[in-house]
């Protein structure tokens, strides 16, 4: 994604997450972008992390000390 150059991962509940992204780096898929949740794969797999990408490397690295 060379639109979102900055990829970082998280096991934090996505609703929480993109509620601070909002806040803190910007509006979703101008500054910052995630793909959907895939509900059956996290059912089976408590500890899968989901990818957030950032335009900006000092938004992927608020995100990195916040929820990582």
């Amino acid at each position: 994604m060379t639109k979102y150059p900055y990829e970082v991962e998280t096991k934090h509940q996505w609703p929480e997450v993109c509620a601070w992204c909002d806040e803190h780096v910007g509006e979703f898929d101008r500054d910052w972008f995630r793909f959907g949740t895939d509900i059956a794969e996290s059912l089976f797999d408590p500890d899968r992390t989901e990818t957030y990408y950032f335009v900006e490397e000092k938004h992927a690295m608020w995100f990195k000390l916040r929820w990582s």
